[in-house]
């Protein structure tokens, strides 16, 4: 889920060993496959494969640019369950 536990259901003990196999945690619900995919290439294993920020910052304004205005809210299930995040 957008916004949730990063890795949910993986053993703590395992994470590191699943990343370096080239493991990651699925596309988020709710969330785009342009964005998916520029997530997957910040998580690559080898750094200079990752965006520079640069770079990341110029793709990141253009999907915000380019967001219709039916995109712009999450479209939630009111009746699922979501974690809240508090802060102080």
């Amino acid at each position: 889920m957008l916004g949730g536990t990063p890795y949910a259901g993986w053993p703590a003990a395992e994470l590191l060993t699943r990343l370096k196999l080239g493991e990651r945690m699925e596309k988020p619900d709710n969330c785009s496959d342009i964005l998916y995919k520029l997530m997957c290439n910040c998580w690559s294993e080898n750094p200079s494969q990752r965006p520079a920020f640069t770079s990341l910052r110029k793709q990141l304004r253009v999907l915000l640019e380019n967001v219709s205005k039916d995109e712009y809210y999450l479209k939630l299930n009111p009746h699922a369950h979501y974690n809240v995040l508090e802060s102080d």
